[in-house]
């Protein structure tokens, strides 16, 4: 397990960070709407579902004795495609956000990125030390 280490802590840490954006999502969704320029709150209330839906999967994975490791591959995947979708989002429909909402994207895309790429070296390095033990 200790070869693990680095991916279980940062799948808990992803997990956190998206659930508590989901909830925030969840609970605040109109004024949150309103702030970041959403059109409407149920685009925020959707994601927040799909959220805390992620972050569950990632925190039942890093708590189980051996990690799934084609689930961690999905959580990378998902990452990835959050970020992308968020430069989409950006590029086609920027100026619909507020200055706020426009730098949470990048901010919370920057976020993700960094997940995705930590899980991704945390997921080589765990199967590198596998292979050599």
């Amino acid at each position: 397990m200790a070869h693990d280490a680095l991916l279980r802590h940062t799948l808990r840490a992803n997990a956190l960070f998206s659930a508590t954006a989901g909830l925030v999502m969840l609970v605040a969704a109109a004024p949150l709407a309103d702030w970041l320029g959403v059109p409407s709150a149920i685009y925020l209330v959707v994601i927040g579902v799909g959220l805390l839906v992620f972050a569950y999967d990632l925190f039942t994975n890093a708590r189980r004795p051996k990690l799934h490791r084609g689930r961690v591959r999905q959580a990378i995947v998902m990452d990835a495609l959050w970020v992308v979708g968020s430069i989409a989002l950006l590029v086609s429909l920027g100026g619909l956000f507020t200055t706020v909402g426009w730098w949470a994207i990048v901010v919370v895309a920057d976020i993700v990125a960094l997940f995705a790429i930590v899980q991704a070296l945390g997921l080589r390095r765990s199967q590198r030390q596998r292979d050599d033990a």
